[in-house]
Parts: C-alpha cells; sequence; structure tokens
C-alpha cells in the first residue's frame, strides 16, 4: 500500500540475499540498511524498517485490515 518510492527501503529480511535461514526471516521484520554515518541512522530508509521490527509480533504478523491495525498500533502507542 506504499507509494513505489517508499516501498524499495522496505525489502523483507526473506528477500535479502544471505538471510534466508536467520530466525527473523519468519517474523516478518524488514532489513535495515548498514550505514557508517550519523547521518544515514536517521533516514528513512533505517529508521522507517526500524519502527516496523520495533512492534511486537503479534501486530506485524496478522492479517489485519488497516482500520483495524490503526486501532490496535494507536491502543499500543497510547498505553
Amino acid at each position: 500500500m506504499a507509494p513505489a518510492y517508499l516501498a524499495d527501503y522496505c525489502q523483507p529480511t526473506t528477500v535479502t540475499a544471505g538471510r534466508t535461514r536467520l530466525r527473523s526471516a519468519n517474523t516478518q521484520q524488514l532489513a535495515i540498511p548498514w550505514t557508517n554515518t550519523g547521518y544515514g541512522d536517521r533516514s528513512i530508509a533505517v529508521s522507517g524498517p526500524s519502527a516496523w521490527n520495533s512492534l511486537p509480533t503479534a501486530l506485524r504478523m496478522s492479517d489485519y485490515s488497516l482500520t483495524t491495525f490503526r486501532t490496535q498500533l494507536k491502543a499500543l502507542l497510547f498505553m
């Protein structure tokens, strides 16, 4: 559901070469690119997947509709 320019930054760990045997490959986590600078760590390519990976597994693995996902996320953030 994301625009193409943002979807390019959000690659699952199963797509990333050499990561098929990791435990995170089955938990719908996103691959975080390695950066060498402090500025790179604050980019959308790093902070977006980091925020997604910090969500509970139950929220990431579910087949919620968009409205249900938003409700669950709001309940989690404002607890």
